[in-house]
């Protein structure tokens, strides 16, 4: 899955909808059930770091620091 970065906010309709910020609660409400939950990615180091996760959903992920979303990353379209 290739990715490309993109400010933490979301198409809807012509709007765009900043996700930055928002819990995880708020994100599966507006945009539903991700298609895939990854598991978060443990603190490593000498200085402890927040767990990272990711939902995975067709167009675009979501990266959660702990239960708030930090990013929003659109996935590339291959060309056909």
């Amino acid at each position: 899955m290739a990715f490309s970065a993109a400010p933490a906010s979301a198409e809807s309709g012509e709007a765009k909808v900043s996700v930055h910020g928002m819990t995880q609660s708020q994100v599966a409400s507006r945009f539903g059930e991700p298609e895939r939950r990854h598991a978060p990615v443990p603190a490593t180091g000498e200085h402890p770091k927040p767990p990272i996760t990711r939902w995975d959903y067709a167009d675009f992920s979501i990266f959660f620091e702990r239960d708030i979303a930090i990013h929003r990353v659109e996935h590339l379209k291959r060309p056909e």
